[in-house]
């Protein structure tokens, strides 16, 4: 007899889990061929026994296989769409938490794919992002003129943010030529580069320096998106 530890068994009848609204149910039998599993509410069948039916016709015949999970989908797709819906809004907060918990031990992993799919599509990117703002023109200066004590306020802090980081010994003339080198690249490109500083000046892990050393040109979408944080950290 095959026993599933990956499952809750909490015995219920069908008529029970129908009620509920789920989608399997436990009985705490064994189904005819030995397997100790779930069952489907919609069969009665165990959800052991439907996977290796499924695996059968999959190795039989698999464009057929296919073909035939294709018009399955479309013809329960309103019906799971519903059900779907239904389930998210009354598990909302314990799919939060698993959503919380699967990024956070997959952080790493996810911050890998992002970071290569902005270097696979950087001119896509760029594309869209300018694309946006200039369909959407009035509704960004709609969005700045509501909110413009925020941003004047946001850029005095980074001013100060700049006047504190600011050496002594710092080149202020090779300073000036990287904002000067920034809006040169923009008129040229058509696209919005920015003066980053690489490590930046408030960090969460390590604060740089307003100095030469630690600035760089490079395009505003990706200094806004690495934010105050180091470039292994994006």
């Amino acid at each position: 007899m095959e026993v599933r530890l990956d499952i809750c068994y909490s015995i219920t009848t069908r008529p029970e889990a129908r009620v509920a609204g789920a989608v399997t149910y436990f009985t705490g039998r064994p189904c005819a061929n030995g397997h100790l599993d779930l069952r489907a509410v919609v069969s009665g069948s165990c959800v052991k026994c439907i996977k290796d039916a499924h695996a059968r016709m999959k190795a039989a015949d698999p464009e057929r296989y296919r073909c035939q999970k294709r018009e399955a989908y479309k013809r329960q797709k309103s019906q799971r769409c519903a059900s779907s819906k239904k389930y998210a809004e009354k598990n909302k907060e314990a799919i939060a938490g698993r959503m919380r918990r699967w990024f956070k031990a997959n952080s790493e992993r996810i911050s890998a794919q992002r970071k290569e799919y902005r270097e696979r599509n950087r001119e896509v990117i760029a594309d869209y992002s300018k694309a946006y703002r200039e369909a959407n023109r009035e509704k960004i200066r709609h969005y700045y003129e509501s909110n413009r004590y925020r941003y004047i306020n946001r850029n005095r802090l980074r001013q100060m943010a700049e006047i504190q980081a600011t050496p002594s010994w710092a080149n202020l003339d090779a300073i000036k030529g990287f904002y000067e080198s920034a809006a040169n690249i923009s008129l040229t490109t058509g696209i919005k580069h920015q003066v980053d500083h690489y490590y930046p000046l408030k960090g969460k892990t390590v604060c740089g320096l307003h100095v030469q050393d630690n600035l760089r040109v490079i395009p505003a979408l990706e200094n806004q998106r690495k934010n105050n944080r180091h470039p292994d950290e994006v």
